[in-house]
This record gives structure tokens, sequence and C-alpha cells, in this order.
């Protein structure tokens, strides 16, 4: 799937602030958070599958 055209422009900002804000925690820290945000991403991709197995018509 490709990215709309500007997307990495728009998104400079966000990404940047997004860094400052990871780079005062501790490393302990990262770990729990990329842990939730993985986890996080796999629940909401299998929220959608089932959304989309169980929609209208199927």
């Amino acid at each position: 799937m490709g990215e709309p055209a500007g997307l990495d422009l728009a998104m400079a900002p966000a990404r940047r602030k997004t860094g400052e804000i990871l780079a005062d925690c501790t490393s302990e820290q990262l770990t729990t958070l990329f842990d939730y945000f993985t986890r996080a991403t796999q629940a909401y991709r299998a929220a959608a599958d089932e959304l989309r197995d169980t929609g209208p018509g199927r």
C-alpha cells in the first residue's frame, strides 16, 4: 500500500515531537511502551479483521 503524497512532510513535526518525548524515557519505560504499542496494534488489527469478517453481507 502506497503512502499519500506529502505524508512524510505532514507527519514530520509530530514524529520530531514524539522523538523528543521518547528521548526522555528510561530504557525500562521504552520497553514497556514498545510492548504496549506492539500488542495494541495487534489488537486493533484483529478487531478490524473481525469487523470485516462479520460485516453486512458476510
